[in-house]
């Protein structure tokens, strides 16, 4: 139970925190990438809407994430505030306070860590929201389509299942700042993990068998409307890879010293 007394103070502290707000900073440039789009700044190149009708709520917050998560904005976002939170604490001897208060470091590691999964989810859930939210705003009254299919036909239930397997990548990513963290300051926690992303999302785009075991390789696939039948095992792999570094973790922070 002391880790969900840690994941409580770990919500508090964050909801304080000014650093927070970068979070926020998708959800932004989800209005900023809509407006856009309502003004003809930014054109859909394979909308399933006619021109008469516009484009679906769906086509829009596909847009969103297509450009936020492609560019890799919102991970970037979500490992630089889970190297903040952890890797920065221990170096600058802030996260001793919990140990002292806790006495456990694998409840102190599980409580922080499922703050900053879960804070990272909401801001994902924030930025499709708030895409929606700013076509319904605005998107011209007569042209706005609040059902259908969206780009290359995807349905909603195929949206979703892309959207978890990115969901599933960045808990990978977030178990591997953790584990980084322990050894490195927040800049080159961030810097390795940033690495391994981009490293992934090029090994992704292959057909190899490492390529398969990744969340985003079935991710794109299921974008390009191919078979993705054995995404299941990626989802094992990024499971599992996730709980073995989160276990992981605790074990080696014993190891170590905190000034």
């Amino acid at each position: 139970m002391s880790s969900i007394l840690v994941f409580r103070t770990e919500c508090y502290k964050i909801l304080h925190r000014r650093q927070s707000l970068i979070l926020l900073l998708p959800a932004l440039l989800a209005f900023l990438i809509v407006l856009g789009q309502s003004h003809g700044v930014i054109t859909l190149a394979a909308s399933t809407a006619s021109a008469q009708s516009g484009t679906t709520l769906l086509d829009t917050v596909f847009l969103v994430w297509s450009v936020e998560s492609g560019l890799g904005l919102i991970q970037l976002l979500c490992v630089l505030f889970a190297s903040l939170s952890f890797a920065g604490e221990r170096e600058g001897g802030q996260i001793k306070l919990a140990l002292l208060r806790i006495g456990s470091r694998r409840d102190v590691v599980l409580g922080k860590f499922l703050a900053i999964v879960i804070v990272s989810f909401a801001s994902i859930l924030l930025t499709l929201a708030a895409s929606a939210l700013g076509y319904l705003f605005f998107a011209p009254e007569g042209q706005r389509v609040l059902s259908g299919a969206c780009i290359y036909g995807l349905s909603l239930a195929t949206f979703a299942v892309n959207l978890g397997l990115n969901l599933l990548e960045l808990l990978l990513l977030l178990a591997l700042t953790f584990l980084l963290g322990l050894y490195a300051g927040p800049f080159v926690t961030f810097v390795l993990t940033m690495i391994a992303l981009y490293g992934a999302s090029t090994l992704a785009g292959g057909t190899n068998l490492f390529a398969r075991l990744l969340p985003l390789h079935w991710a794109n696939t299921l974008i390009l409307g191919e078979n993705a039948a054995g995404a299941i095992w990626s989802v094992l792999f990024a499971v599992i890879s996730s709980f073995v570094l989160l276990a992981l973790t605790p074990q080696l922070f014993r190891r170590l010293d905190v000034r």
